[in-house]
C-alpha cells in the first residue's frame, strides 16, 4: 500500500494520509497512461472515488463516472469524450456498467480500486485493455486494508491458475414462463399445451422443466385470465395482448425515498424501496453519501435522519449491490494466516501483510474449517470464512433462534457475521455455540420457508414477482398493497410464492452451502471456538466494522458544533413578515440573534408573524398568545416562532428555559425540530 507522497495532505481536507496516498497513486498511474478505466464495485464507491479526485487541482476535468444510476444521455456523453482525442477526458470511475458490451476506444490501463471480489470479474475487467496489435492486458489493483490485498491475492492467484467461477443461470423462472406462455399464445392464437411445453424447453434455462410445473404456471396465468385453459388447448384472451407488453422487462420499477437531514431539512440522499424495506426502521444507523445517519422517522415519501459518528453496526446504502465472495476465495484468505504471504505480493506489500497477519494470529488463527465466536459487550461476531452467500443464509436461521423475548439484529459479509444483542439481553457464547451445532443443515430450508415470508425483503420480491406474473398491478406500491391477505389466499404450492423463494435463494442465499455447513458444525468437522474481547476487538473484527476497508472513503461526522452553526445560520437568513395588532399594518424584519420588535409605524409591541396561517378563530385565539411571546421575548419569539415544527405552545416552553447562552436556546430549538418531526407521523390528520 502505497506510502503518503509529500503534500498531498493537503490536497483533501478531512480524510486520512493512507487515503490520500492511493488518490494520488491513481493520479499518478492516469497521468502515466493514455486512456485509463478504474473500476470500483459500487455506485458508492465510484461517486466517492470520483469525488476525491475531482478535487485534485488541475485533475477534475481529466475525471468522469459512469455508473447505471445515471440517465442515459449523461453515460453516452462520458463515453463519446473518452473515446474522442481532442477530449480532455483521460480516466473513468466506473462500476460494471462499462464491462461488458460498450466500445470506448483503446485503453492501456486499467485500475481495480478494492478488491473484484471474483476471479471472473478481475479477469473481464483487465481484459478491457490492451485492445492493439502487439499489447497484452494491463492491470493494477489497489487494495482498502490489508483484508482486501490478501483477498486480491486470493483473487490473483486463481486467475493465474485459470480457476474462473462457473457460471450460475437461474433455472425455470416461474414468472419468465408465465410471460412466455403469454407470448406464445399470442403468436399461435391457439395451440396445445404440449406444444408449448415443448416450446419452451428448447430455452436452455428451461431444458429441465417438468411438465406438473409447466401446467402449475398454465393454470395460474389461465385463473388470472390472462390465457384461456380448457386443460387441452391454451387460447389468446383480451388481456393477452396488454399483459404480455406491459411485462417485456424483468426489471423492476422502484419506488424511491428521499433521504432528509432533520438539522438543515435537507435532503441529503436517495435510496430504493428493497433497501428502505428490508434494513430501515426507527433507531437503526445506515450509511449515504460517505454518512452515517440514523433513521428518525420512516413515512411513505421520505426518511428523516440525523447525523451520527457510530458506524458499529450501520448498513451501508451499497449492500444490495455487493459483489458476492465465493467460499473458494475466503477459504484461500484463511489459509493465508497459517502459511507466509508469497507469490504474487512483492517485498514491502508481503512485509505490510506480515505484520497484520502476526498481530490477528496474536488473538487466534483464522482456519478454514474452523470458526471463532468473539464478543465485546452486547455484540457477538461470528468469523467464518464461507463467503457472503453461506454467510447471509446462516445469519437469517440462527438469528429467530437466538431471539427469545428479543430482536437479534444482524449484519453478514463474507468473512462473518455480526449478532447485535440487546443491551439487556444475557450473552453466552456457550450457549451460542450450542444453537450453531444443534441446528443441522436438514432444518435450513425449513426454518427460511417460515421465517423469510415475515421478512420485509420477502415482501418486496413478492411485490416485483406477482407484478410479473399479473397477480398484482403494476403501479401498486407494495406498502399498499394487503400482501399477507394475497399470500394467505394463495396455496403453499402456487407456483408466485415458488417462483419468490426461488429468487431470494439465487440472488441472495445458499441453502446448499449453509446446510452443508450446520451439517459440518453438528458433527464437528467444522470447529466452534470462542473469544471474549475484554479490551480491543481484534484486526479482523475491527476489519468487519470498518467495512473492511470502505470506511476509508466516508466523510468525517460533522461536529455538533458544525451542525448547530448551519441550524442557526439558515434561521437567521430569514425575512418575517409581521402583523401590529394596534395599526393592523404589516411589515418586515430580517432575524437577528437578539434585540426587542416594534411595528415599524406605531412603536407597538404587540405584534406577530403572519406566516403562522392564523385566521377566523385561530387569528382570535392565538394572534395574542404570539404576539405576547414577542413583546416578552423579542427576537428570540420570532426565532422559535420560524423554528420548523414549533408552534406557540412549544415556543413558550424553550424561551421559559431563558438559556443564558444563545448556543444552548439553538441547541433547544434543534432538539424541538428533531422531536416534531420523529412524532408527526402518530398525529391525526
Amino acid at each position: 500500500m502505497p506510502e503518503t507522497p509529500s503534500g498531498a495532505e493537503k490536497l483533501i481536507e478531512g480524510f486520512a494520509g493512507e487515503t490520500i496516498a492511493k488518490v494520488e497513486r491513481i493520479r499518478q498511474l492516469v497521468e502515466e497512461h493514455e486512456k485509463t478505466l478504474i473500476f470500483v464495485n459500487t455506485r458508492y464507491s465510484a461517486e466517492s472515488l470520483g469525488n476525491l479526485l475531482f478535487k485534485i487541482p488541475g485533475f477534475g476535468d481529466k475525471i468522469a463516472v459512469h455508473h447505471s444510476s445515471l440517465s442515459k444521455e449523461s453515460r453516452l456523453e462520458v463515453e463519446q469524450q473518452f473515446k474522442s482525442e481532442k477530449s480532455p477526458l483521460k480516466a473513468i470511475v466506473s462500476t460494471s456498467s462499462l464491462e461488458l458490451g460498450i466500445d470506448i476506444g483503446n485503453i492501456d490501463l486499467v485500475i481495480q480500486y478494492v478488491s473484484p471480489r471474483q476471479v471472473t470479474r478481475l479477469v473481464q475487467r483487465i481484459g478491457r485493455s490492451g485492445h492493439r496489435m502487439n499489447l497484452i492486458p494491463k492491470g493494477v489493483l489497489i487494495a482498502s486494508s490489508p483484508l482486501d490485498a490478501l483477498e486480491s491475492l486470493a483473487v490473483v492467484e486463481k486467475a493465474h491458475l485459470g480457476l474462473v467461477e462457473p457460471i450460475s443461470i437461474q433455472r425455470n423462472s416461474l414468472d419468465v414462463l408465465a410471460h412466455q406462455i403469454a407470448g406464445i399464445a399470442l403468436d399461435k392464437k391457439k395451440t396445445s399445451v404440449g406444444m408449448a411445453f415443448s416450446i419452451c424447453k428448447r430455452a436452455f434455462p428451461f431444458w429441465c422443466l417438468e411438465l406438473n410445473q409447466f401446467l402449475d404456471v398454465v393454470r395460474q396465468v389461465a385463473l388470472l385470465k390472462i390465457v384461456a385453459f380448457d386443460g387441452v388447448d391454451i387460447a389468446e384472451m383480451k388481456r393477452t395482448r396488454l399483459y404480455y407488453y406491459q411485462n417485456l422487462s424483468t426489471i423492476p420499477n422502484e419506488k424511491r425515498f428521499w433521504v432528509r437531514d432533520s438539522a438543515s431539512r435537507k435532503n441529503v440522499g436517495v435510496l430504493d424501496e428493497a433497501f428502505v424495506s428490508e434494513y430501515l426502521q426507527e433507531g437503526r444507523i445506515f450509511i449515504t453519501r460517505g454518512k452515517a445517519w440514523r433513521v428518525m422517522s420512516v413515512s411513505e415519501k421520505e426518511i428523516v435522519v440525523e447525523q451520527t459518528a457510530d458506524i458499529t453496526a450501520a448498513i451501508p446504502d451499497w449492500v444490495g449491490e455487493e459483489i458476492p465472495v465465493p467460499p473458494e476465495i475466503t477459504q484461500s484468505v484463511a489459509s493465508f494466516f497459517s502459511s507466509k504471504v508469497v507469490g504474487l505480493a512483492g517485498k514491502h506489500l508481503t512485509e505490510e501483510l506480515g505484520k497484520f497477519v502476526g498481530e490477528q494470529n496474536g488473538y487466534f488463527v483464522p482456519k478454514p474449517d474452523e470458526i471463532v465466536l468473539e464478543q465485546r459487550e452486547n455484540l457477538v461476531l461470528m468469523h467464518s470464512f464461507y463467503g457472503n452467500k453461506i454467510n447471509e443464509t446462516i445469519s437469517k436461521v440462527i438469528s429467530p433462534l437466538l431471539s427469545h423475548g428479543f430482536a437479534v439484529r444482524t449484519k453478514a459479509n463474507a468473512y462473518g457475521i455480526l449478532f447485535d444483542f440487546p443491551p439487556s439481553a444475557e450473552v453466552d457464547l456457550k450457549k451460542i455455540a450450542q444453537v450453531f451445532r444443534q441446528t443441522g443443515g436438514d432444518k435450513v430450508q425449513q426454518i427460511l420457508s417460515a421465517t423469510l415470508p415475515k421478512t420485509s425483503s420477502f415482501a418486496v420480491k413478492f411485490s416485483h414477482v406477482g407484478k410479473r406474473f399479473g397477480l398484482i398491478r403494476r403501479d401498486a406500491e407494495y406498502r399498499q398493497v394487503s400482501l399477507k391477505r394475497i399470500v394467505r389466499n394463495l396455496p403453499s404450492e402456487s407456483p408466485v410464492l415458488k417462483e419468490v423463494f426461488n429468487e431470494l435463494y439465487a440472488e441472495k442465499l445458499d441453502v446448499v452451502g449453509a446446510s452443508n455447513l450446520l451439517a459440518d458444525f453438528a458433527f464437528e468437522r467444522v470447529k466452534i471456538k470462542t473469544l471474549e474481547s475484554a479490551g480491543e476487538w481484534s484486526p479482523l473484527a475491527r476489519e468487519f466494522l470498518s467495512f473492511g476497508g470502505f470506511s476509508e472513503l466516508f466523510i468525517p461526522a460533522e461536529p455538533t458544533e458544525k451542525i448547530l452553526e448551519s441550524f442557526k445560520s439558515e434561521l437567521l437568513e430569514k425575512n418575517v413578515r409581521l402583523k401590529c395588532l394596534s395599526c393592523k399594518k404589516t411589515f418586515y424584519k430580517q432575524l437577528e440573534i437578539s434585540g426587542g420588535v416594534s411595528c415599524l409605524y406605531c412603536q407597538g409591541k404587540m405584534v406577530y408573524p403572519t406566516g403562522e396561517g392564523l385566521k377566523g378563530e385561530r387569528l382570535k385565539e392565538n394572534a395574542q398568545k404570539i404576539a405576547s411571546l414577542v413583546s416578552s421575548f423579542g427576537m428570540r419569539a420570532l426565532i422559535a416562532l420560524n423554528t420548523y415544527g414549533v408552534g406557540p405552545d412549544k415556543a413558550a416552553q424553550v424561551l421559559g428555559r431563558l438559556q443564558t447562552k444563545d448556543e444552548y436556546f439553538f441547541r433547544d430549538l434543534l432538539e424541538a425540530q428533531k422531536t416534531f418531526i420523529k412524532n408527526r407521523k402518530y398525529w391525526r390528520a
